[in-house]
């Protein structure tokens, strides 16, 4: 599937949601999706997809990702209710040139043996910019390193605290 140049909005789940063998290697590029009452956009048992360009706003997450790997990129995650990007289950995307602001728990939340390859992406003015559960510090470091983070992050290993609240 190729979903391409929508307006994504108000949906009682995910605005979008696919994964599993059947979903082929779906590409989501230069949409708006915003106001979901879950995630902007769920992605799971999947490895090939391209999530590129788009403006995922005002969602409970802006994206979840169980068990996934697609690429991420150039995307504007933004003033998501929680979390911007929440990887679960072994995900391991590519998420890069990414700007991540304004989501009111996390930017960026690794939980489950969950990395991936995170570099070049703008992550600011999140409560934590990054929080991790279940992940391995020294990957961490690295992501430190390779990603313009401004702000507190939680390494802790107990992942974002405010997330409990919810």
């Amino acid at each position: 599937a190729h979903i391409l140049k929508n307006i994504i909005e108000e949906n009682m789940k995910a605005n979008i949601a696919f994964g599993g063998i059947l979903s082929g290697d779906t590409v989501i590029e230069k949409n708006t999706i915003s106001h979901g009452r879950a995630e902007g956009i769920f992605m799971s048992d999947r490895e090939h997809a391209m999530i590129m360009e788009n403006m995922i706003t005002e969602n409970m997450d802006g994206l979840l990702l169980s068990s996934a790997s697609p690429l991420i990129s150039y995307n504007e995650i933004i003033t998501n209710s929680r979390c911007g990007v929440i990887l679960v289950n072994n995900s391991n995307p590519k998420l890069v040139h990414n700007k991540i602001h304004q989501n009111y728990a996390c930017g960026v939340l690794f939980r489950q043996n969950s990395m991936g390859v995170v570099e070049k992406n703008e992550i600011k003015l999140n409560y934590y910019q990054i929080s991790l559960h279940d992940v391995d510090k020294k990957k961490f470091e690295a992501i430190k390193g390779s990603n313009s983070i401004e702000g507190p992050y939680d390494a802790s290993m107990s992942g974002c605290k405010l997330l409990q609240l919810f």
